[in-house]
């Protein structure tokens, strides 16, 4: 039976270059583009995960990444 995994991201061709890479080894995934930086978007993509998934969701993990320079860092505005 497998996994069905997906691929939720920005990043529309990084996203569909895993979802790629998933089918190449048999494997069933799929793609989402979302920003979650944004908590809608984060709810509209879970809602969207559940319903592809016969409702539920087995296994969530989050690699996302934020960066946030510190104040005074020296990078800013001119």
């Amino acid at each position: 039976m497998g996994a069905h995994v997906m691929i939720v991201d920005l990043n529309e061709e990084k996203g569909l270059e895993r979802v790629e890479r998933i089918f190449t080894d048999r494997g069933r995934a799929w793609f989402i583009r979302a920003n979650i930086a944004h908590p809608d978007a984060i709810e509209a993509a879970v809602r969207q995960v559940a319903d592809t998934g016969e409702g539920r969701i087995d296994v969530l993990v989050n690699a996302a990444q934020f960066f946030a320079m510190p104040q005074g860092a020296g990078v800013g505005h001119r």
